[in-house]
Parts: structure tokens; sequence; C-alpha cells
């Protein structure tokens, strides 16, 4: 596991953050990188979303993928991502039968 990794999952951990439902996924946690903030400012201006919001969608156009799992309905401004309900994830528990 990278350091950075382990950095974040121990962060999520001292948060008091079920970091186990997180991890349990097939999920890498994506270092910030200096292009991401430059693409996340981009963003921040034009779909007028907040900060956080902006680094989640840099992060998931650097990590090549299109699709963010998130309860945040500020991402459905962001017209590149399709964000995922996490209750309506097809691996949430509550959606299996």
């Amino acid at each position: 596991m990278k350091d950075a990794t382990k950095a974040n999952l121990n962060a999520l951990k001292r948060n008091n953050t079920d970091y186990q439902a997180i991890i349990s996924h097939a999920i890498e946690i994506a270092t910030l990188a200096i292009n991401m903030i430059q693409t996340a400012t981009e963003y921040a201006r034009d779909y007028d979303i907040l900060p956080y919001d902006d680094i989640h969608g840099a992060s998931a156009m650097d990590q090549e993928t299109t699709q963010i799992i998130s309860g945040d309905k500020e991402l459905d401004k962001v017209a590149i991502i399709r964000r995922i309900d996490p209750l309506q994830y097809e691996g949430h528990k509550s959606s299996q039968t």
C-alpha cells in the first residue's frame, strides 16, 4: 500500500469515518497532484461548484473515470461526471436482496 494511501486511511480512522465500508469496494484513494488543482479551478469556474466538489471531479478525470459514488448532489452540476448515489449503488447492502 502506498504511503499516501496509508496516510489517507489513517486520517479516515482518526475522523471516526467508517473506512471499512469505503475500502470494502474495489476503489483507490487518489493522491492530489498539481495538475488536478488547475483542472479543479476550471471546474469551479465552469460548473459553479464548491472547492471540495471540484477536487473530486478533477480527481475522477485524472483517474480516467467519469463516475463518482457520492451523496453530494452538487456534483450533478458537472456535465462530464456521472454521480452515483451511494444508496443506489449496486454494491450497497440495502440494494441487495
